[in-house]
Protein backbone atom coordinates (compact mmCIF):
# COMPACT_ATOMS: atom_id res chain seq x y z
CA UNK A 1 0.00 0.00 0.00
CA UNK A 2 2.13 2.86 -1.30
CA UNK A 3 0.50 6.26 -1.15
CA UNK A 4 3.27 8.20 -2.82
CA UNK A 5 5.39 7.87 -5.91
CA UNK A 6 8.76 9.34 -6.71
CA UNK A 7 8.93 10.91 -10.11
CA UNK A 8 11.86 9.98 -12.31
CA UNK A 9 13.03 13.60 -12.49
CA UNK A 10 14.69 15.50 -9.69
CA UNK A 11 14.02 19.22 -9.39
CA UNK A 12 16.85 21.60 -8.63
CA UNK A 13 16.74 25.35 -8.19
CA UNK A 14 18.85 28.07 -6.68
CA UNK A 15 17.31 31.24 -5.30
CA UNK A 16 19.90 33.64 -3.89
CA UNK A 17 21.69 31.71 -1.17
CA UNK A 18 18.94 29.09 -1.03
CA UNK A 19 19.26 25.83 -2.91
CA UNK A 20 16.39 23.41 -3.33
CA UNK A 21 16.82 19.82 -4.45
CA UNK A 22 13.74 17.67 -4.12
CA UNK A 23 12.18 14.75 -5.89
CA UNK A 24 8.82 15.54 -7.39
CA UNK A 25 6.43 13.60 -5.18
CA UNK A 26 2.86 12.74 -6.00
CA UNK A 27 0.68 11.98 -2.98
CA UNK A 28 -2.39 9.95 -3.74
CA UNK A 29 -5.37 10.76 -1.51
CA UNK A 30 -7.21 7.76 -0.12
CA UNK A 31 -10.62 6.82 -1.38
CA UNK A 32 -13.69 7.23 0.77
CA UNK A 33 -14.10 5.27 3.99
CA UNK A 34 -16.08 2.04 3.95
CA UNK A 35 -19.76 2.88 3.48
CA UNK A 36 -22.03 2.92 6.50
CA UNK A 37 -24.13 0.31 4.70
CA UNK A 38 -21.21 -2.13 5.08
CA UNK A 39 -21.45 -1.87 8.88
CA UNK A 40 -23.07 -5.10 10.08
CA UNK A 41 -26.06 -5.12 12.41
CA UNK A 42 -26.25 -7.37 15.42
CA UNK A 43 -28.84 -10.12 14.90
CA UNK A 44 -30.96 -9.09 17.88
CA UNK A 45 -32.06 -10.99 20.93
CA UNK A 46 -31.35 -14.63 21.63
CA UNK A 47 -34.45 -16.81 21.48
CA UNK A 48 -36.46 -16.67 24.70
CA UNK A 49 -36.79 -19.73 26.86
CA UNK A 50 -39.97 -21.67 26.23
CA UNK A 51 -42.68 -21.12 28.86
CA UNK A 52 -42.28 -24.72 29.98
CA UNK A 53 -38.87 -23.83 31.49
CA UNK A 54 -38.71 -22.48 35.04
CA UNK A 55 -35.33 -20.77 35.09
CA UNK A 56 -35.55 -19.77 38.76
CA UNK A 57 -36.00 -23.37 39.87
CA UNK A 58 -33.82 -24.84 37.13
CA UNK A 59 -36.63 -27.15 36.09
CA UNK A 60 -38.62 -27.80 32.94
CA UNK A 61 -41.65 -29.77 31.87
CA UNK A 62 -41.23 -29.37 28.12
CA UNK A 63 -42.20 -31.83 25.45
CA UNK A 64 -39.41 -33.06 23.25
CA UNK A 65 -40.68 -30.99 20.31
CA UNK A 66 -40.56 -27.76 22.32
CA UNK A 67 -36.97 -28.39 23.40
CA UNK A 68 -35.98 -29.40 19.84
CA UNK A 69 -37.50 -26.16 18.42
CA UNK A 70 -35.78 -24.07 21.08
CA UNK A 71 -32.42 -25.76 20.41
CA UNK A 72 -32.84 -25.21 16.66
CA UNK A 73 -33.65 -21.53 17.28
CA UNK A 74 -30.55 -21.18 19.48
CA UNK A 75 -28.36 -22.84 16.85
CA UNK A 76 -29.75 -20.52 14.15
CA UNK A 77 -29.13 -17.49 16.38
CA UNK A 78 -25.58 -18.66 17.06
CA UNK A 79 -24.94 -18.93 13.30
CA UNK A 80 -26.22 -15.36 12.89
CA UNK A 81 -23.87 -14.19 15.64
CA UNK A 82 -20.96 -16.01 13.96
CA UNK A 83 -21.84 -14.31 10.66
CA UNK A 84 -22.03 -10.96 12.46
CA UNK A 85 -18.60 -11.52 14.03
CA UNK A 86 -17.05 -12.35 10.63
CA UNK A 87 -18.70 -9.33 8.97
CA UNK A 88 -17.63 -7.09 11.86
CA UNK A 89 -14.05 -8.28 11.55
CA UNK A 90 -14.07 -7.56 7.80
CA UNK A 91 -15.58 -4.10 8.39
CA UNK A 92 -13.00 -3.28 11.06
CA UNK A 93 -10.20 -4.46 8.73
CA UNK A 94 -11.57 -2.15 6.01
CA UNK A 95 -11.74 0.78 8.47
CA UNK A 96 -8.18 0.12 9.64
CA UNK A 97 -6.93 -0.09 6.04
CA UNK A 98 -8.65 3.21 5.24
CA UNK A 99 -7.20 4.80 8.39
CA UNK A 100 -3.72 3.65 7.37
CA UNK A 101 -4.24 5.08 3.86
CA UNK A 102 -5.31 8.42 5.37
CA UNK A 103 -2.24 8.40 7.63
CA UNK A 104 0.07 7.53 4.70
CA UNK A 105 -1.43 10.31 2.60
CA UNK A 106 -1.10 12.83 5.42
CA UNK A 107 2.51 11.81 6.03
CA UNK A 108 3.26 12.13 2.30
CA UNK A 109 1.75 15.64 2.13
CA UNK A 110 3.70 16.74 5.22
CA UNK A 111 6.92 15.35 3.75
CA UNK A 112 6.18 17.07 0.44
CA UNK A 113 5.54 20.36 2.26
CA UNK A 114 8.72 20.00 4.30
CA UNK A 115 10.72 19.20 1.16
CA UNK A 116 9.52 22.44 -0.42
CA UNK A 117 11.08 24.54 2.33
CA UNK A 118 14.39 26.00 1.10
CA UNK A 119 17.46 24.80 2.99
CA UNK A 120 20.87 26.37 2.87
Amino acid sequence: MHQWKLAAVACAATVGAWSVNAWAVECTPPGPPPPQSARPSYPGQAPPLPPCVNEAKHTQNCRHGEIARFNADVEAFNRQVDDFNKASSAYIDALNAWGSAVSDYSRCEVNKLNASIPRH
